[in-house]
């Protein structure tokens, strides 16, 4: 997919005025007009259309060797739960919890609710475990030195 050089910046923009907020609302309004024709011709089939190709060019280099069968099928609700823990974890580590998380489907939800639960209390406790190990062990060698 070719860019319009007509909605290049510097050509859109390209009178030595100072800026106004009315401009940049023209620019957006031009800039959102650009895709219509590629979504509303979208095949999804069709690996060589426009707007697939715009996909494959900013799609995620792992994601890229997953089929699109698989890509845009409905996730299996017991694997996602199971791994809705990780997710959890990569959020806690970045700092962004707490969070919110939505589910149409009650029992996808119920499912998932349980599974992180039960997945969060069996990582605490090995977590525990691993805690009381080290203490033990400190004391030992403080103990026998």
């Amino acid at each position: 997919m070719h860019s319009s050089p007509a909605l290049d910046p510097a050509v859109f923009f390209s009178s030595s005025k100072v800026l106004q907020q009315k401009d940049v609302i023209r620019y957006e309004e031009a800039l959102k007009q650009h895709p219509i024709p590629l979504l509303s011709s979208f095949d999804l089939q069709d690996s060589g259309a426009p707007l697939s190709l715009v996909i494959t060019q900013l799609q995620n280099d792992t994601l890229s060797c997953v089929p699109d069968r698989v890509l845009n099928s409905q996730p299996d609700h017991v694997v996602s739960a199971s791994n809705l823990i990780h997710l959890v974890a990569d959020l806690h580590a970045q700092g962004d919890l707490p969070g919110i998380f939505f589910s149409f489907d009650r029992p996808c939800f119920q499912h998932a609710a349980s599974g992180l639960t039960t997945n969060t209390l069996h990582y605490y406790s090995l977590l525990n475990q691993a805690t009381r190990h080290s203490a033990f062990t400190i004391l030992q060698v403080h103990s026998s030195g």
